[in-house]
């Protein structure tokens, strides 16, 4: 997912990337496996994380996922919980001017 991301924000030139899984019955010929759910969960942290870094430095590193994510947990989504927490954590510090 980090090179599609950086092809499409470097070399295609777009400002904002979102992503979402294929979602579909587990017999689905075109169903995501358990791992390969499970890798792209980690490359959502991993480009939440850099979201994060890009943030700190007053950046937008295009994934844009993290916004609105940034409320789910107070929603109850506890999937995105982990990686929304650190994005919330940079929002609030950098609306407050810190």
């Amino acid at each position: 997912m980090e090179q599609i991301h950086a092809h499409l924000r470097g070399e295609i030139g777009f400002h904002e990337v979102g992503y979402a899984p294929v979602t579909a019955a587990a017999e689905a010929g075109h169903a995501l496996s358990e791992a390969e759910l499970a890798e792209v969960h980690r490359a959502f942290e991993r480009l939440g994380e850099d979201y994060r870094r890009a943030a700190l430095r007053g950046e937008n590193n295009g994934f844009s996922n993290m916004p609105p994510a940034d409320d789910r947990p107070a929603r109850g989504t506890p999937q995105i919980a982990a990686l929304a927490a650190p994005a919330s954590a940079c929002s609030r510090s950098t609306r407050a001017g810190t």
